[in-house]
């Protein structure tokens, strides 16, 4: 597919509006699996004090949500997907390089989001039952990300 064969999406015809965008992101920004990233820099090597580490964690937010709003901006602008604004800067070849490579980052951040939301629900069903339900909990999930999350929009 060349850069001539991409169709924008004009406003009226979008999918997504913002109180849609809004909830996207605003849950990606709360999982369970942000708060254990979060927890790190309290933890050995780092050990931040907590007040430090707030602070570190805020200034990421702000600078993480600027440059993602900026794309964002872009987007709602000129109507096409973060990967194709990337042609422009990039070249096709270059755009294509970052697809890959948001591409892996997304499978890891999957990766992880299931790997921590499991032992959180592996340790409280332990608490309540005794029983250790890890792999479980991993085929529930994973089976959430990819079979009914899909299937709601």
């Amino acid at each position: 597919m060349g850069q001539l064969d991409i169709k924008l999406i004009h406003m009226d015809k979008r999918k997504y509006g913002f109180l849609d965008n809004f909830a996207i992101w605003f849950s990606a920004r709360i999982s369970i699996a942000k708060f254990w990233a979060d927890a790190i820099l309290v933890a050995s090597p780092l050990s931040l004090n907590s007040k430090l580490a707030l602070i570190v964690i805020i200034l990421g937010h702000l600078i993480g949500n600027l440059l993602l709003s900026m794309v964002g901006v872009m987007g709602v602008v000129s109507g096409l997907p973060t990967m194709v604004i990337s042609r422009k800067p990039l070249g096709l070849r270059g755009s294509h390089l970052v697809s890959i490579l948001n591409y892996l980052q997304l499978i890891g951040w999957t990766a992880m989001i299931l790997i921590v939301g499991a032992l959180a629900m592996d340790n409280v069903i332990k608490e309540i039952i005794g029983v250790n339900l890890y792999s479980l909990w991993i085929i529930v999930l994973g089976t959430n990300c990819y079979v009914v999350e899909p299937c709601r929009t």
